[in-house]
């Protein structure tokens, strides 16, 4: 016998006959964060393809059309919750700006390429007709031309790499004038996929204290902290991931078209990530869609969220995945040609060691054995987990792999738990299931799945598995295993907020802005020159003039900003 809901039209929340607690206001946040996001995209994509630049007004016309979806759901479910909805999604978008803006990115990949990517948005380049940045900066801008031919590897990596993070980092920071603000990405996905796997862990009648810390500890890796102050997309598609792996749980479970909507919302955002994204959010939706197919059809709203998510994947993506199929014969290109293992360092990454097998280079790299004082390496260790968002040997912390050993050694309890009350088995841990196969599966499929941060999914693992030990009646095993990723977690964010405060008050280009010089003098940029094409716009940013020196001896002292050297 179903259940009828008794809903109050304007209430926050919804509660069935029994008085079961549904967040309403909470759907609402997540479903208008995920359409403002859906929007500037759309919005990009649009303007793009009209030949129009990247301007305040993208930010002001994706909002317009948010407010517009916003008003069409007040009508039909009560403005007190959409409006509601929508205020919080607007005040958490605008913490997000204000918060990134503080801090610059120096990282090497921040200053390398992804601002270099922003930048050329920022100041009119075109993707959809302008195929290639380094040309189009030298003709548009000649009396800057020496900066284009400073852009690493020729401007490879902006032409060919999917542009989801720059299209929004750009719309933004052209509405706000800050170059910083384009990492407001970070912080909000973050919270964004802390939400809506909360919402799964509550559909799966997790006690909510247990369901907010696992959602908590799975937005918070260890990845993302260490790339929250930086342009890198891995902790991102670590983000969109985990919000499609929330949202296709509470699809499975109640069938309902905005959860297939936020899990095609996902997959959007990870397909415009990286490559790998694609890879990884497609494996996921595969399995996924398989085992909810398996229960039941699908009805017409999801049939119709199903055409719409894709039709709206494929529209964004196809500047990147078709044009690289049909110009070079690869939807993945250059990566179908270049080994990126070649370019790391071999004090980071010896050769011997690139040379085993994944296998055996995973088992290395995750279960790295500090030296020395036991605890004061493993404290260490986070410290500069935190400051290398790059970092390769034991990217997920050294405590990780004491999880991990936990998850293999409680899987056969977790095994004999299931089958021992099978009868009475609920679909949750077929979902459970389902969703961390998926995830391995995506691990494995990539060779190089040692280095951390090409795999943020496989942080999961533990919190997952956590989780189905709590729902067979295990609670504290489930309990001691999340508290192990919790550990991690926990050190990781203390030094990230430290470095945080510091990267606001030890702003580099404030202590440019403060001398009286008219003139920055660059000695050089780390790895033929990468990142001078950045530092070059901050200082323009700051009304001072670019020049460079051959004779660095004639320094009174050297400053390091990011990878880029200057005289003083």
């Amino acid at each position: 016998m179903q259940e009828t809901l008794r809903i109050t039209k304007n209430s926050l929340f919804m509660y069935d006959e029994r008085e079961k607690f549904t967040p309403v206001f909470l759907d609402e946040c997540i479903f208008t964060a995920a359409i403002q996001c859906t929007c500037l995209l759309a919005s990009s994509l649009i303007l793009f393809i009209l030949d129009i630049n990247l301007s305040r007004y993208t930010f002001y016309l994706a909002l317009f059309i948010t407010v517009a979806i916003m008003l069409i759901r007040g009508f039909l479910y009560g403005f007190k919750t959409c409006v509601a909805g929508f205020l919080f999604t607007i005040a958490f978008t605008l913490l997000c700006i204000g918060a990134e803006a503080l801090v610059p990115d120096v990282s090497y990949d921040g200053m390398a390429y992804h601002q270099v990517s922003i930048i050329s948005l920022m100041s009119g380049w075109n993707p959809v007709y302008e195929t290639h940045v380094v040309d189009w900066w030298n003709r548009t801008f000649p009396q800057k031309a020496y900066l284009g031919y400073l852009v690493a590897n020729a401007g490879i990596w902006t032409d060919h790499y999917p542009k989801g993070s720059w299209v929004l980092g750009a719309a933004i920071s052209s509405a706000f004038g800050s170059l910083n603000a384009a990492k407001w990405t970070q912080p909000y996905f973050c919270g964004l996929s802390a939400l809506v796997f909360y919402r799964g862990m509550r559909d799966l009648k997790l006690p909510a204290i247990f369901a907010a810390s696992a959602a908590a500890i799975a937005a918070l890796s260890p990845v993302v902290l260490a790339q929250l102050r930086t342009n890198y997309v891995d902790g991102l598609v670590g983000c969109a991931l985990l919000i499609q792996v929330g949202a296709s749980i509470s699809w499975y479970l109640n069938r309902t078209w905005t959860s297939l909507a936020m899990a095609m919302f996902g997959c959007l955002i990870a397909v415009n990530l990286k490559f790998t994204g694609a890879i990884y959010s497609l494996t996921i939706l595969f399995i996924m869609a398989s085992i909810t197919l398996a229960r039941a059809r699908l009805s017409r709203a999801e049939i119709l969220t199903l055409f719409a998510g894709v039709a709206l994947t494929i529209s964004v993506s196809a500047p990147t995945y078709v044009r690289n199929a049909l110009t070079y014969g690869h939807p993945f290109y250059p990566l179908n040609q270049i080994d990126i293992m070649n370019g790391i360092a071999p004090a980071s990454s010896p050769a011997s060691f690139l040379e085993q097998n994944r296998w055996v280079k995973f088992v290395r790299a995750t279960f790295l054995l500090p030296r020395g004082d036991f605890i004061d390496q493993h404290i260490r260790h986070y410290y500069t987990l935190v400051n290398r968002p790059d970092i390769r040997a034991s990217g997920f912390g050294s405590f990780f792999g004491y999880s991990l050993a936990l998850c293999g050694f409680l899987a056969p309890l977790l095994v004999w738990s299931v089958l021992r009350q099978w009868h009475g088995a609920d679909s949750r841990l077929v979902c459970l299931a389902g969703a961390s196969g998926a995830i391995l599966l995506s691990v494995i499929i990539l060779p190089e799945f040692w280095w951390a941060r090409y795999v943020p999914q496989l942080w999961f693992i533990p919190i997952l598995e956590a989780i189905a030990l709590v729902i067979v009646g295990l609670k504290r095993v489930g309990v001691i295993l999340l508290g192990s990723a919790l550990l991690g977690t926990a050190l990781a964010f203390v030094f990230w907020a430290q470095q945080a405060i510091n990267s606001a008050y030890a702003n580099p280009y404030r202590f440019l802005a403060s001398d009286d010089a008219d003139k920055v003098i660059v000695v050089r940029g780390i790895n033929r020159d990468h990142g001078v094409f950045t530092f070059a716009y901050e200082v323009e940013r700051l009304g001072k003039q670019l020049a460079f020196t051959d004779h660095p001896e004639s320094c009174k002292r050297e400053v390091r900003i990011g990878i880029v050297v200057v005289c003083l």
